[in-house]
């Protein structure tokens, strides 16, 4: 394993954002209440914030939110998206046409509905879209793919009659609907996935976890919805998945985390899969205190960049590491 190459400090109850050029905190106004669930740079080193909130005074439920903050970390906008019920978003994700696409749930009247909503390069909306489960159940969207052809894939779960399992619907660019499929991956318990990446066949994988707590679950489906594989990794106790991506040689690496009996912490969690979906290597590594490991980004020779946040104990504080693995995961 090669060792740390970078380190940033992140002070708890602030945004922090980091790149090789800049390192910057941004801490909101005690007034508002705000929950971040995703984060992208725009091509201009801008960067767009998803998740909920909601201002002092604005009652109890919750609005999606976009926050865009510029390069050093001065917020230029922030807009909510909200009706007399509760709309909180999970997903977020940037668009070719400089627009940005984000999924989450529609809570009110019931059941809870998939909400789909895109907006313009400035935050405004363009469009919003519901979609219910067929069998009257509840729908929560965790996450949103972006495909080559423009299409959105939205995983998460659908919690009904036939228990909790894992869902994506796709729609088209404009949010019409295409297909939905259920996944029972483990009968008689659940299936929780957390990511979705769009596939370079045109498909997805998703990624999570099992009600069972002893696996992560790992998921390929194909353009129209059909299961090719499924995959469960052991070995880790209480696993948790944080991003999946596809490698350059066609294959799948996965983050996460999990705990460490040896530690009595969390370590951070990576591993790949080949196109097959047959593991082919698995890391668990630990810094100072708990450990996670976030974000992937893909690198040509089949390996990666990894994103991990370290809990710093003694300071109460958390930091970022930067770490490099091939394409063997050494």
């Amino acid at each position: 394993m090669k060792t740390t190459l970078t380190l940033f400090l992140l002070i708890l109850s602030t945004v922090h954002i980091s790149n090789a050029q800049n390192t910057f905190e941004e801490t909101f106004p005690d007034t508002t209440n705000h929950t971040i669930r995703g984060l992208f740079k725009t091509q201009n080193g801008n960067y767009i914030a998803g998740g909920f909130g909601k201002g002092a005074g604005s009652g109890i439920d919750w609005d999606a939110q976009l926050i865009k903050f510029d390069s050093i970390g001065n917020i230029a906008w922030l807009k909510r998206y909200g009706t007399s019920v509760l709309e909180e978003c999970y997903g977020v994700a940037p668009l070719n046409d400089g627009g940005i696409v984000m999924a989450g749930i529609l809570e009110g009247p019931f059941p809870v509905k998939t909400l789909l909503m895109k907006t313009d390069n400035d935050g405004n909306l363009l469009w919003s879209k519901a979609f219910s489960n067929s069998t009257g159940g509840n729908e929560y969207a965790e996450t949103i793919a972006v495909s080559a052809d423009g299409s959105f894939g939205i995983s998460g779960v659908t919690d009904d009659i036939n228990g909790v399992n894992a869902h994506v619907i796709k729609t088209d660019g404009s949010g019409n609907f295409i297909w939905s499929a259920w996944y029972d991956i483990d009968p008689g318990l659940g299936s929780y996935p957390t990511k979705i990446a769009a596939s370079n066949d045109g498909g997805f994988v998703l990624a999570g976890g099992l009600s069972s707590f002893s696996s992560m679950m790992i998921i390929k489906i194909d353009g129209t919805g059909n299961n090719q594989w499924s995959k469960g990794v052991n070995g880790f106790s209480a696993p948790n998945v944080r991003d999946i991506v596809q490698a350059k040689d066609d294959g799948f690496l996965v983050s996460g985390n999990g705990f460490s009996a040896s530690r009595n912490s969390t370590d951070a969690l990576l591993f790949k899969l080949d196109a097959s979906g047959t593991l082919q290597w698995s890391k668990e590594f630990s810094f100072t205190g708990n450990c996670s490991a976030e974000s992937i980004i893909a690198t040509d020779d089949g390996g990666c960049a990894l994103l991990c946040t370290i809990a710093l104990s003694d300071t109460d504080s958390n930091a970022s590491a930067f770490v490099r693995f091939d394409g063997a995961g050494n």
